[in-house]
């Protein structure tokens, strides 16, 4: 049976809202109005980018998964980041940054965002190891840092609205 129009709009199928919006839309009320929100843009924001980094993780995992039943680890790694960061690039440059006339330029942009990021994160790891932190405690402790640099490179330079 055939969904009438208004059916179709009501869940995003004839008006073209992303998959995200949809999540978004189904999310518990406050939540979701939170992230709608003209009152709080930047903290709803920065919810969406916690979100879609959420959800990156595990686009990353699962590729990896998939990939190493075929190709050694070291691959598998390299091609379920790239992916990651394909989605990641693609989710916030339309959801969290609505910047969907971005064109190449925040693509390259993007990309020196994170790999400035993985490089302080690496960078951090190796001071957090040396100051005695274990394997963990130093992942965690460049977390916030690499997370907050993420976020303002796209948010102020990668998808920033260009008068």
């Amino acid at each position: 049976m055939k969904p009438d129009k208004g059916q179709a709009e009501e869940d995003g199928r004839a008006t073209g809202r992303s998959l995200f919006a949809s999540f978004c839309h189904n999310l518990p009320r406050g939540v979701s109005s939170f992230l709608r929100s003209d009152k709080t843009p930047e903290a709803g924001r920065l919810l969406k980018f916690s979100l879609v980094g959420l959800i990156n993780c595990l686009v990353d995992y699962v590729l990896y998964l998939a990939l190493s039943l075929f190709f050694s680890l070291y691959i598998s790694r390299t091609f379920s980041w790239m992916g990651s960061c394909l989605f990641s690039y693609l989710a916030n440059r339309r959801w969290t940054f609505q910047a969907r006339n971005a064109g190449t330029g925040s693509l390259i942009r993007f990309a020196a965002v994170n790999l400035g990021s993985l490089s302080l994160g690496i960078i951090l790891l190796y001071l957090f190891l040396s100051i005695g932190w274990g394997r963990s405690g130093a992942y965690f402790l460049s977390l916030p840092f690499t997370m907050l640099t993420n976020y303002l490179g796209y948010r102020c330079w990668a998808f920033a609205r260009i008068s």
